[in-house]
């Protein structure tokens, strides 16, 4: 399961705030690296900035991936597809939001556009993130991560039980202060 994170792509030419200011449509970048000849990556936005289509070419110019990006009233993204090269669809990511523009799920579809799995994910009073569960398609729970707060506010541990209720995976978080002279 290939699971990109859309915020990696609107940051990767130009912030959504510059796409806007200077009415880009489209930018076009040249990545090189060692294992690769050139990539040409191609970014379409729409009228208010956002990333609407993500295009990268080999070194020959031929579609190696292709993503496209839909948002609601909000400008947050609601769909994001990814498609091979031949165009096919790979995988396909909805999103829905709170009232608050919270992200509350995740739906993953497959190549055939069949629900292949759900992240729910569940705030407390404060608006933190108190957990993530995936579930499959037959809505069997898969993982759950628990989130605890700090009195500052911080994550301080982020707990991943498996579908058996069994920890797979803790991981405690400390952060050190400062004071700064001013």
């Amino acid at each position: 399961m290939l699971l990109l994170g859309c915020l990696s792509v609107a940051t990767h030419a130009q912030t959504k705030s510059s796409a806007r200011k200077y009415r880009l449509s489209q930018s076009q970048s040249v990545q090189t690296d060692s294992k690769s000849k050139n990539k040409t990556i191609v970014q379409n936005f729409d009228r208010k900035g956002n990333v609407i289509e993500h295009i990268t070419y080999n070194d020959q110019q031929q579609i190696e991936e292709r993503e496209t990006f839909r948002y609601n009233r909000r400008q947050e993204v609601v769909e994001h597809a990814i498609f091979g090269q031949n165009n096919q669809l790979e995988e396909r990511h909805v999103y829905l939001f709170n009232n608050l523009g919270k992200e509350t799920e995740e739906q993953v579809y497959d190549k055939n556009n069949q629900l292949e799995e759900r992240i729910v994910t569940t705030y407390n009073s404060r608006g933190q993130r108190e957990s993530e569960t995936t579930y499959d398609s037959n809505k069997k729970m898969l993982k759950k991560t628990i989130y605890q707060y700090n009195n500052k506010g911080l994550v301080s541990e982020r707990t991943t039980y498996n579908a058996d209720n069994e920890v797979i995976n803790t991981r405690n978080y400390q952060y050190e202060f400062r004071k700064w002279k001013k």
